[in-house]
């Protein structure tokens, strides 16, 4: 999980990982990846396998 689309979601990706976007600000409302504003949201994204 990072808040950097570029860097942190391709590069776990690249890595075999599933990436998750921390988007507080909503910067990337158009991820390719799951994304999340509040760290609330994580244990659900989680346990539902990054499907939103």
């Amino acid at each position: 999980m990072g808040d950097n689309y570029f860097a942190d979601g391709r590069g776990a990706e690249a890595a075999g990982m599933m990436p998750i976007i921390y988007d507080p600000e909503a910067l990337y409302v158009h991820s390719a990846y799951p994304r999340i504003q509040h760290m609330s949201e994580l244990l659900t994204l989680l346990a539902t396998n990054g499907r939103t």
